[in-house]
């Protein structure tokens, strides 16, 4: 279990990851929302395990978590506040029913989350619905660990875990939050140093200008 490694709180299975530049979006029908003609019925979607939204610090608004026993039940599925705002504005949409385009059967909204950045810190909220990876058919290989000290220290021991537990499988990769937003905000921080530089020049060359 990866719980017990020294510094770790919780872990869980997550796709894409925050910030990762990854994700997926499809055409869905919500129960009760009657779309306009030509309106875009798209919505982010992501497959994520029980524990995500506590590990990444995303609070759950209303209804509950995934659970690992929702594996061979009824499909379910949690919303952000985003999409619950759009397709219900202030009634519940707990109880309420999702089908995705192409798919016969529907995900019933079990939760609402607190939104959240996943392309980019830049873009614009965007309606989100999360599915329990565990209700798939495979389970993705990425893991999110939220740890109470500097999470490059536990590295070696989550690495030793998943050798231990998985033989035939290695790490990839890994690495933090911290990194994917730093990664995410490279634009913006060559715009500020080069501002910074030419801002710099422009002085010293009003300031020779004055001496002269």
């Amino acid at each position: 279990r990866l719980e017990t490694i020294p510094g770790v709180r919780s872990a869980t299975i997550c796709a894409p990851s925050p910030i990762s530049g990854a994700g997926a979006n499809r055409g869905i029908t919500v129960e009760g929302y009657q779309a306009k003609p030509g309106e875009i019925r798209n919505v982010m979607e992501s497959w994520v395990a029980p524990k995500y939204f506590s590990t990444l610090g995303t609070p759950l608004l209303m209804g509950r978590d995934f659970s690992f026993r929702d594996k061979g039940g009824p499909r379910v599925a949690i919303i952000n506040q985003t999409m619950a705002r759009y397709y219900f504005g202030n009634n519940d949409p707990l109880g309420m029913h999702i089908v995705f385009d192409g798919d016969r059967g529907s995900y019933e909204i079990v939760g609402v989350a607190g939104d959240a950045k996943y392309m980019e810190l830049r873009e614009a909220t965007l309606r989100t619905i999360y599915l329990n990876t565990f209700q798939a058919h495979a389970v993705d290989s990425r893991f999110a660990l939220r740890t109470s000290i500097d999470p490059e220290a536990v590295v070696p021991d989550v690495r030793r875990a998943v050798r231990e537990l998985l033989r035939t499988v290695s790490v990839k990769s890994v690495t933090t939050l911290v990194d994917q937003v730093d990664e995410s905000m490279v634009p913006e921080r060559l715009t500020a140093t080069l501002s910074l530089w030419f801002g710099v020049l422009g002085a010293l060359l009003a300031a020779i200008g004055l001496y002269g």
